[in-house]
């Protein structure tokens, strides 16, 4: 799927399919154990951190929207830059594996809220 036709809503649908968690946890969807995201980047991977970005921005406020198209535009880098920093992270703006792992489990949390009653 290129970045340009990604679909928000077909985009979440997919990453909680529940084909795709027989898959792997999508923590682990990572790349590579290495990876470190790069300025003006565009793939698939960086469209599935702006859905996770765009789902969470109720929480975190970030400053400007964040467009899914698979680049990592300045407004990506600044909400990536924002979210470490709250998360006590290394603040680069830069997609690595533990800001990875950060955004998936904040992404599960907001996207499948909890019943406080269970």
């Amino acid at each position: 799927m290129s970045a340009e036709n990604f679909d928000m809503h077909k985009a979440d649908h997919g990453i909680h399919n529940k084909k795709w968690h027989n898959c792997a946890p999508i923590e682990e969807l990572l790349p590579s154990p290495g990876y470190v995201s790069c300025d003006n980047e565009k793939s698939d991977f960086m469209a599935i951190v702006q859905v996770m970005l765009r789902c969470i921005d109720s929480e975190y406020e970030f400053d400007e929207p964040v467009l899914i198209s698979g680049k990592c535009d300045d407004a990506t880098k600044a909400a990536i830059m924002k979210f470490q920093e709250i998360n006590e992270l290394e603040k680069t703006g830069h997609v690595d594996c533990e800001t990875w792992k950060r955004i998936c489990s904040e992404y599960s949390y907001f996207a499948h809220p909890r019943n406080p009653n269970q």
